[in-house]
């Protein structure tokens, strides 16, 4: 068979003209990568996927104090993985699963909060642990490195309130007719 050009004529066996017409769907590309990237926001927001995540970023200091490339592929590696490695959660009662909810929503709007505020002072401190890990010095990398956590931690909760806010633009459509019901006892 044979394609040519934005709209393609296929052609049979035999030679003559079996398909034509536009093979191009167009928008296919990015639903399908809104698709993708949807269901890795709904794995991360796994809770082990979360607190793993969370209670590995001292691991980051250690490549760049060891001066380790291959220490830091390993870290990367972990990172990069750790958002797939857990399944979806079953529901959004989890305190975690709600933030990462909620740094979804707030990361397709990018709403000028204190949420940016805290975002940024916490990146702000994880370069300044990072330098100061590069230089060797113990206490104020592992006070930079706490600070960092701790603000990731408040913009984590914030990201709860946010969800927890705005939580039924996420909800499906076919669920808004239906009305919630109360737990039979």
């Amino acid at each position: 068979m044979c394609c040519l050009g934005p709209t393609a004529t296929l052609l049979g066996d035999n030679g003559k003209t079996a398909v034509r017409g536009s093979l191009r769907v167009e928008g296919s590309k990015e639903d399908d990568v809104a698709t993708f990237l949807k269901r890795i926001w709904k794995r991360h927001s796994n809770p082990w996927s979360v607190w793993t995540r969370i209670l590995s970023y001292p691991l980051v200091y250690v490549p760049i104090w060891n001066r380790s490339w291959k220490q830091g592929v390993a870290v990367a590696a972990w990172f990069a993985a750790n958002p797939v490695l857990f399944p979806a959660p079953e529901g959004d009662e989890s305190w975690a699963t709600r933030g990462v909810l909620g740094e979804e929503l707030w990361t397709a709007e990018r709403p000028w909060d204190l949420s940016i505020l805290i975002n940024t002072a916490s990146a702000a401190f994880f370069a300044g642990g990072l330098f100061v890990s590069y230089r060797r010095r113990s206490w104020p990398m592992v006070f930079f490195a706490s600070v960092a956590l701790l603000l990731k931690l408040w913009y984590i909760d914030r990201m709860t309130f946010y969800y927890v806010q705005n939580r039924e633009r996420e909800e499906p459509a076919e669920d808004a007719g239906v009305a919630p019901t109360s737990p039979s006892w």
